[in-house]
């Protein structure tokens, strides 16, 4: 047999195989996409993805979001190989799935755990998604046995916070235990749990008598639910989702602080403003504690944050904010289009006031879509007064002489 007829042959066998493979895939419902996102399409999607984790993201070919996060989410998948599945859905095309999972923006991010969708939760960026892989496929309740592995805990943690189960270690109450686990399952991709018995942690709480959960954040005092909450799945579940952030969070969680269902406090300050930035920031967390001078009743209304003026300028110019009028507090209703701010409220108990004032009702919100347009351009003019002022006078003046220069239409007959 002649090398050409071998050859001949060989290429014959490849294209076979390679049909075989297509037909394999197209059964399935899945075709290989770049990196390891797989593409899914309806008729095999609900087989695909009811084993194991799947983080899929429905896009539209057109969507600029979708285009920037494409080369993210292939990058993440790499980095997460072996601990969960990345798969695409053109949303444009699969309308069935679209319909079914409520897809209404794009990129649209949802996690398949055995089948089951949940809301994606995780960050957005290479290491988000990786760290969201770590934590879904990992326990929901980590074993504190030592200071040493609760400072790492919360070293690690997303948010800096961490919520610790702490028990005696002949204390085993299982439904206790039962609904911790019930609800640390349930939030673990976005939240840290841990449990202890550990002697060295029991005596930093002062005695206090166990079981109880702890909400812990370095250079914070620990929070506390002990009692009949400890066995209610549903309440020990509100108290840590209201617990859930630092006493005051960083801009990076600015998404899930607007999806909370609380107005967000933004504390808007230059990193560089030294002195004044120190003890404005000071007023805020003060204002934020439990415990602290505001009202339990407007506290518990509210979240607080931080924010940096001079890199999201941009940003805060649109509720009335510039760089060089730092530092200032925004009150963000996201959900409602509105938000409220005061350039007069800079001292303590200014800014105690003015959230008291925004959360029962008394100061005046302002809209943030096209009905909130006139009194943002009022400020603009404020802003550059007295030019604008003149410069609006004078066009005034021009059209009122033009007016009155205007011949008359009598006159034109004439």
């Amino acid at each position: 047999t002649s090398p050409a007829r071998i050859g001949m042959a060989l290429s014959r066998q490849l294209v076979a195989a390679a049909a075989v493979v297509a037909c394999v895939f197209m059964f399935a419902g899945v075709r290989p996409a770049a990196a390891k996102v797989v593409e899914l399409s309806e008729p095999g999607f609900e087989r695909t993805v009811a084993k194991g984790v799947w983080i899929v993201k429905f896009y539209a070919p057109w969507c600029a979001h979708c285009k920037a996060l494409k080369p993210v989410f292939e990058a993440a998948s790499e980095l997460a190989a072996g601990q969960v599945n990345f798969a695409d859905v053109d949303a444009t095309v699969e309308t069935g799935l679209k319909a079914k999972y409520g897809v209404d923006g794009y990129p649209k991010l949802l996690v398949f755990v055995d089948g089951e969708p949940r809301e994606y939760d995780g960050g957005r960026s290479e290491e988000g998604f990786a760290l969201y892989a770590a934590r879904i496929t990992g326990p929901a309740v980590h074993k504190a046995g030592s200071v040493a592995k609760l400072n790492h805990m919360q070293n690690d943690s997303s948010n800096k916070v961490v919520f610790v189960y702490h028990r005696q270690a002949d204390d085993d109450d299982a439904q206790e235990r039962a609904a911790y686990a019930a609800v640390a399952e349930g939030l673990k991709t976005s939240l840290t749990f841990a449990e202890t018995s550990d002697a060295e942690l029991l005596a930093r709480h002062d005695g206090r008598a166990t079981p109880f959960v702890a909400k812990l954040e370095k250079g914070e005092d620990p929070v506390y639910l002990a009692g009949a909450d400890l066995k209610d799945e549903e309440a020990l579940r509100k108290w840590v989702t209201d617990n859930q952030f630092p006493v005051v969070a960083g801009e990076e969680q600015f998404g899930e602080l607007i999806r909370s269902g609380r107005l967000v406090v933004a504390a808007i300050v230059d990193p560089e403003g030294k002195r004044r930035t120190r003890s404005f920031k000071k007023a805020i967390r003060k204002l934020a504690r439990q415990g602290g001078p505001l009202a339990a009743n407007v506290r518990e209304r509210l979240h607080f944050m931080e924010l940096d003026g001079v890199k999201w300028e941009e940003f805060t110019t649109t509720y009335n904010v510039k760089a060089n009028d730092l530092p200032r507090v925004v009150v963000f209703d996201r959900p409602n289009k509105t938000f409220w701010e005061d350039a007069t409220v800079d001292e303590d108990d200014e800014i105690a006031g003015f959230l008291a004032d925004v959360v029962e009702g008394r100061a005046s919100a302002q809209r943030e879509d096209f009905w909130g347009a006139p009194m943002r351009w009022w400020r603009m003019a404020l802003d550059y007064s007295p030019w604008s002022f003149a410069g609006a006078g004078s066009l005034v003046l021009m059209i009122g002489y033009a007016c009155f220069l205007a011949p008359d239409e009598d006159d034109e007959d004439d």
